[in-house]
């Protein structure tokens, strides 16, 4: 029986080296030629690269030209943002054992922060939990971690989706349905996602009632 290859591992920094590349004086790339590069051969490969380049597009990094062909913004600055590479190095340098408190505890990163992004490393398969001490879920990074040295990021969203938010209201219910809510962390996993939720919606409320509100009086004052 033939064994399927395993998936060809390309980090964000190799395919960013080989756009540039092939963008150097203002000359523009292809998909294929990007996968050719790459050595992509499976869908699956090339669905993966197609939703990284995506995400730099959509980050101003990569100029769509057309469907599958672009330009690379040598203007381009990431916005610095060192909360993910903390906590990247501690899962990797941490024994077995550890916990979402103890993460955003020794980093300085906020809590909120710390469980979405670890949400996203468990759902990925990065992290795995490990036990517990307590009440308290412990973790541990898998092989997919140790192999992957630099942070791997959660992939930007079409806020008009409403993918990111339906996810985290999926994890609110997940907690409720197969934890005791009870439990310190379960209740502060379950706090810190209603928050995401209250501070994602909260201001497009207020400013619609507002809007109601002026649009009531005046049509009072037209009466």
């Amino acid at each position: 029986m033939t064994t399927a290859p395993s998936p060809r591992i390309v980090t964000k920094e190799m395919l960013r080296k080989t756009i540039r590349s092939f963008c150097d004086g203002g000359k523009r790339v292809s998909n294929a030629q990007i996968y050719d590069a790459l050595g992509m051969s499976c869908l699956m490969e090339k669905k993966r690269l197609r939703s990284s380049v995506h995400d730099m597009v959509m980050a101003g990094e990569v100029i769509k030209v057309e469907s599958g062909l672009y330009e690379y913004n040598f203007k381009y600055r990431p916005r610095k943002n060192d909360s993910i590479p903390k906590l990247w190095l501690f899962i990797r340098s941490q024994k077995p054992g550890w916990s979402k408190v103890n993460a955003s505890q020794l980093t300085c990163v906020e809590y909120t922060q710390t469980i979405r992004y670890f949400n996203w490393l468990e759902a990925e398969g990065y992290i795995v939990r490990h036990g517990k001490d307590g009440k308290t879920i412990l973790y541990r990074a898998t092989d997919k971690a140790v192999t992957s040295p630099e942070a791997p990021y959660p992939p930007a969203t079409d806020r008009n989706s409403f993918e990111w938010e339906k996810a985290v209201a999926a994890q609110i219910a997940r907690l409720m349905r197969r934890h005791d809510p009870y439990q310190p962390e379960t209740a502060r996993d379950i706090v810190a996602a209603c928050k995401e939720l209250l501070a994602r919606f909260e201001k497009g409320v207020t400013q619609l009632e507002n809007e109601g509100e002026t649009r009531r009086r005046k049509h009072e004052h037209c009466e």
